[in-house]
């Protein structure tokens, strides 16, 4: 039977999980435990309490091969008790190519963690993180002069690579989670690299928020109210900046040049930001200077590309910001290209579909019309007369990029559709219906 104080740590987290962690609600669930106190206590709270599926979850355990064996098969014991205590099932893992740095020991352990959900058809991962460990990270952020959603801190939910990581413990200190341990019987170890305090957390830790509570009462209060209102204004800020994403792609992602134009100047780096984080996941060493380097929409010139961290390239196209991952294929269609009608394939950087019409719908196609790349000398009959193709693409703002990958209709040098605008019709052919959608 649970005390009185695990009763309402109990409940505090049922609480905040229901209203801030809304993807457990007695789901299967990743748990991530490294045979600490924190993470141990969480796998244990949240079986026991209901608030994840326990005959639908899994104990994920990295060993990240930076301490000694004994070490190293202590923590996982930690990790097998919890598994044959709650019927869990356990996936392990030990670092490959081990590289000093916290950063380096954080992105090998979650991409261990994505793999393994992945494979086992789980989307939350959950951590252990203690309002402790939000504290310190909201502190060192403010150190380092992180802007609002640096000072937001770790998110109770947050979407990465198309799983969500859950923090259900946020709520918790760090001083709760060994009491829960004590009081159920649960075994942990201290990883002793705690308290080295070569490290930067564990010198905030140890050393710097110790001495800032003593000067001022209630400042790890404060710095967990200060997390939740950067949390909320980041989210409102993100909603304003949402409407000038007009497109995700695989590898890319469209920002309006007319959207951006019209938000304050202080939002754009928020716009950039957000796209980013659609893109990659997150926006991990994309730092303030990045975000200053970036071209404003008023002034960028059309053409111009710049290279940012993690392989990303901005490129500046007439109406839209392009970021992409890596430098963007440049589709083209060769010079040499004429397919007869009817015609059905992928050509340039779009898939179209040419077949007769079976009633008195579609274009009119003159005898001889072909599918071919735009040309020197192309011109399009529209209601206010003839204009020359490329002048046509221009006044539509079509982006160069796109202008020699979208094929187009013609009979000699007068072209009669591309995806972007049809010419008027004709009386002297066969009617077609085309269908275009770019790849």
């Amino acid at each position: 039977m649970l005390s009185d104080e695990g009763a309402d740590l109990e409940a505090r987290v049922r609480v905040f999980a229901r209203e801030h962690v809304p993807t457990l609600e007695g789901r299967g669930a990743l748990l991530a435990v490294s045979g600490g106190g924190d993470s141990v206590a969480t796998a244990a709270l949240l079986c026991e309490a209901g608030i994840v599926d326990a005959r639908r979850s899994i104990v994920a355990h990295f060993d990240h091969r930076l301490r000694g064996e004994p070490e190293a098969a202590a923590d996982r014991a930690a990790a097998e008790a919890i598994c044959a205590r709650y019927g869990l099932e356990l996936a392990s893992c030990a670092w490959e190519a081990p590289r000093p740095g916290e950063a380096a020991a954080r992105e090998a352990r979650y991409a261990f963690l994505r793999e393994t959900a992945a494979h086992a058809g789980i989307s939350v991962i959950v951590t252990g993180h203690t309002s402790d460990d939000q504290a310190e990270t909201v502190l060192m952020h403010a150190m380092r002069g992180a802007g609002l959603h640096g000072l937001g801190g770790m998110r109770p939910q947050a979407a990465m690579h198309g799983m969500t990581v859950a923090r259900p413990m946020l709520c918790v200190t760090r001083e709760e989670t060994r009491a829960h341990c004590a009081a159920r019987g649960l075994s942990f170890i201290d990883d002793e690299t705690n308290a080295d305090t070569s490290l930067l957390r564990n010198r905030v830790r140890l050393d710097l928020l110790p001495r800032i509570e003593e000067a001022v009462p209630g400042a790890r209060e404060a710095l967990l109210r200060l997390a939740e209102e950067s949390r909320d204004a980041a989210t409102a800020m993100d909603a304003l900046v949402a409407r000038t994403i007009t497109h995700i792609g695989p590898r890319e992602i469209e920002l309006s040049r007319e959207a951006l134009r019209a938000l304050p100047k202080d939002a754009l780096p928020f716009a950039y930001r957000l796209a980013i984080t659609r893109l990659l996941g997150d926006a991990r060493d994309i730092e303030r200077k990045h975000y200053a380097l970036m071209p404003d929409p008023v002034s960028a010139r059309t053409g111009a590309v710049y290279e940012l961290p993690r392989g990303l390239v901005l490129a500046v196209d007439h109406d839209a910001f392009v970021l992409s991952i890596g430098a963007q294929a440049a589709r083209t269609i060769a010079a040499t290209l004429e397919e007869a009608l009817p015609f059905v394939g992928d050509v340039g950087g779009w898939r179209i579909r040419v077949e007769r019409a079976a009633a008195a719908d579609g274009i009119v196609v003159p005898v001889g019309s072909v599918v071919r790349r735009r040309r020197a000398g192309d011109r399009m009959r529209l209601r206010g007369g003839s204009r020359k193709l490329q002048d046509v693409f221009v006044d539509l703002k079509v982006p160069r990029r796109m202008r020699d990958a979208a094929p187009v209709i013609a009979v000699d040098s007068d072209v009669l559709w591309t995806p972007f605008v049809l010419a008027t019709d004709r009386d002297d052919g066969e009617r077609f219906v085309v269908a275009a959608e770019p790849l």
